[in-house]
């Protein structure tokens, strides 16, 4: 009997307690019109039957591996699954959506069209019974690609001005991605994020990528829980609260972008600008959670963020948005945490009720 194939795309899927939501995403894979891929579902230590379903999908079909190991995040959990994959391109998924049959085949045929290095789909957002598109057609009206000089305008002319509305190189889902940038250069996630750990991902990755395309049909539905917004505040006590703060390291992977594309520092004040930006919408989610038993535990982080040197250069060039708040910025620049924290608490119950 002749061998199959070598897998051209490896689909990886975190999985942690996910029982509720993973068939439905296995099965949206294994339903593809396109089948030359495997499978990785990387169990991060689940302790509901997700381990075992895992286990029955892998007995069930050839095309799917699983790796089992103890609880360590999301980013090891991917980190895990690059190291043993076998595609040309990744493709990762999370384990709570789910991919239109037509997902791979129209990323595929974007890469053969030019040998893109990175071909990102659009995706549609789904909460209860609600649709919304996702945001992309700010940007992108109609099929496109970008080579090296219209992606550093991208992060630069719209990304950095409206970093929570431009949102290309925010996530790593969705995507085809081609595995030879990522073991050459041996990228892998930052495993001491917690938050922010794809987009420090992307920017390392993006140095080496010399086209980029824009699928502008959606083939992914990336489900909205309510509460998604305020799950930051699940674990605020000491340093590991700090860990959700994972855009302040991430800046030093777009710092580093932009240094190898332009002249070095040529982008410091905006870059010091979208970081204000950053941690204006980081307060208000994390303030939301303010209460009698973590109260002075965030009051600790607001101050610690305080003094960071970026913040305080920004916040001189900072001007907010018509609609954005003008309080938290004048907060900020005076550096009062208590009220800091109080303000953003009552915007984020606004925002998040």
């Amino acid at each position: 009997m002749p061998s199959a194939p070598p897998p051209l795309v490896s689909i990886i899927v975190p999985v942690y307690n996910a029982v509720s939501t993973l068939s439905r995403a296995v099965d949206s894979i294994l339903a593809q019109d396109f089948g030359q891929f495997e499978l990785i579902l990387s169990d991060d230590g689940s302790t509901d039957d997700s381990c075992a379903q895992c286990d029955r999908y892998a007995t069930s079909d050839e095309r799917v591996r699983v790796v089992h190991a103890a609880n360590a995040g999301p980013s090891a959990a991917r980190n895990r699954a690059i190291a043993v994959c076998r595609g040309e391109f990744l493709f990762f998924l999370d384990a709570d959506d789910s991919l239109a049959p037509q997902a791979l085949s129209s990323l595929l045929a974007s890469q053969r069209s030019n040998n893109a290095d990175i071909v990102v789909g659009d995706f549609t957002r789904r909460q209860g019974d609600l649709c919304s598109p996702s945001g992309h057609s700010l940007a992108f009206s109609s099929d496109t690609a970008l080579d090296r000089q219209a992606l550093r305008r991208y992060v630069c002319d719209l990304y950095l001005k409206t970093p929570n509305r431009y949102h290309l190189l925010v996530y790593v889902w969705g995507r085809l991605i081609r595995t030879a940038l990522v073991r050459t250069h041996q990228l892998t996630f930052n495993e001491a994020l917690h938050t922010s750990e794809d987009v420090a991902f992307n920017f390392g990755l993006l140095p080496q990528v010399d086209r980029l395309n824009f699928v502008n049909t959606p083939i992914l539905y990336k489900y909205i829980d309510k509460h998604d917004g305020h799950a930051i505040g699940k674990r605020l006590t000491g340093e590991s609260g700090w860990k959700h703060f994972g855009y302040v390291e991430a800046f030093h992977q777009i710092a580093a972008y932009l240094d190898s594309s332009d002249v070095p520092g040529e982008h410091t004040q905006q870059l010091n600008v979208a970081f204000v930006i950053y941690t204006v919408i980081m307060l208000i989610r994390l303030c939301g959670h303010a209460n009698r038993d973590n109260w002075r535990d965030i009051l600790s982080l607001v101050q610690r963020i305080l003094g960071d040197e970026r913040l305080v250069d920004g916040l001189r060039l900072y001007r907010p948005a018509r609609g954005n708040s003008q309080l938290i910025p004048l907060l900020l620049r005076w550096r009062l945490a208590t009220p800091l924290l109080l303000t953003c608490a009552i915007k984020s119950r606004l925002l998040y009720r």
